[in-house]
């Protein structure tokens, strides 16, 4: 009875996660691409918003690349965060030169506000165009028709646009850890706004329509309480399948630099951030996670209670198992050429268990969160209770 229960078990979760992977993530490589025609396309003014906190080589580099855009209507404006290595020095050598570049910055007094939401809110403030476009100054665009590449997407009815962020290292272990996480998480919310249930976005590669800020001027104000994705509550407030789109295209892409610097500490503090800012599309990913752990279970736990008379179970769900790996391998080597990520076809399967066991280590981090102000009000409220008793 127990065998029969673990290999109907294992083959109900092979079929549910494959109609899965077909639903969401093929939906990526069925979407058409929108490079054609991009030079009679309409060009509306962009403004393109671009935060910078002590990264001075890394501007230029990002600048270099921004300002000689192919495309007649465009500005920079450049947020800094008090940076102390000559930042604002520079940008204002460089501005004598660039017309369309602009700067501003954030005051120290603002300690007590998330900087990066006052940033964006500050460079949408000073903004003169409608459609504005997020980046920062750590990644660069691929092509010098990214502006066209944005605009081309714009429709009567576009306000939101989400792009992918593609991250260049390789080299390591915890090189590949990271781009592998950064083409998983690109992967699902993409896919999640070519299903029509957007989600979230990159700030190095985001734009919506700065009319929308004012539509919903609560869902941006909220963007204060947040931590790394501050832009992911504004988009799950304001996106919708209707004004929604995703774009991938190579030309419309950007590419992170490698972080070098970033220890297993600081990509675990990142993520724990962004679970604790889920909804439902995270869960239904959360999903996915539950169904990858308890299906190797099960494949075992069918193979020992099968073995050695009723060998032909211990087949069937091994071939199922080599079957999804397989089938997840060439679905993520597609998706990464497809987003111009390095693929992981050799090390799919290390990086997919490290990935798990990253998660499990998320969860156990958040069980350790310091408590919030509601949870020490009550306790404040109990302790004064208790020495009223007394």
């Amino acid at each position: 009875m127990l065998l029969l229960l673990c290999f109907w078990s294992s083959i109900a979760l092979f079929v549910g996660l494959m109609v899965h992977y077909g639903w969401i993530y093929a939906a990526l490589l069925r979407q058409p691409s929108r490079k054609e025609n991009l030079r009679s396309a309409t060009q509306p003014g962009i403004s393109i918003l671009l935060y910078t906190h002590n990264q001075l080589d890394q501007l230029r580099n990002c600048l270099s690349v921004i300002l000689t855009q192919d495309y007649p209507r465009f500005e920079v404006i450049v947020i800094d965060d008090d940076s102390t290595d000559g930042t604002e020095e520079w940008l204002i050598q460089t501005k004598q030169e660039f017309s369309q570049l602009h700067y501003t910055f954030i005051p120290r007094s603002t300690r007590f506000i998330h900087h990066r939401g006052l940033a964006f809110l500050l460079g949408a403030k000073a903004a003169h165009y409608d459609i504005l476009l997020f980046t920062e100054a750590d990644c660069t665009p691929l092509s010098d028709q990214w502006l066209s590449t944005v605009a081309n997407h714009y429709q009567e009815d576009t306000e939101v646009l989400i792009g992918f962020c593609r991250y260049t290292g390789h080299k390591g272990l915890l090189q590949q850890r990271i781009a592998f996480e950064n083409l998983r998480e690109g992967m699902r919310y993409l896919a999640a706004a070519c299903s029509g249930h957007p989600y979230a976005g990159d700030n190095r590669n985001l734009s919506y329509r700065r009319s929308l800020l004012w539509k919903q001027p609560k869902a941006w104000l909220s963007q204060f309480a947040q931590g790394t994705n501050e832009q992911n509550r504004f988009i799950r407030q304001t996106a919708t399948h209707r004004n929604t789109l995703p774009f991938y295209e190579q030309e419309g892409l950007t590419e992170m630099e490698p972080m070098d610097a970033l220890s297993w500490d600081a990509l675990l503090q990142k993520r724990r951030q962004h679970t604790k800012s889920g909804n439902l599309m995270s869960i239904w990913f959360g999903l996915e996670t539950v169904g990858f752990c308890l299906f190797p279970i099960l494949v075992v736990s069918t193979c020992v209670l099968s073995l050695p008379t009723q060998w032909p179970y211990t087949l069937v769900v091994l071939w199922l198992y080599v079957i999804r790996l397989w089938l997840c391998s060439h679905l993520y080597k597609q998706l990464a050429n497809r987003l111009g990520q390095h693929p992981f076809s050799y090390r799919f399967h290390l990086l997919e268990w490290m990935s798990l066991f990253h998660q499990f280590s998320i969860r156990l981090s958040l069980l350790k969160c310091p408590p919030s102000f509601l949870t020490r009000r009550i306790r404040h409220l109990y302790a004064c209770w208790k020495e009223q008793r007394r």
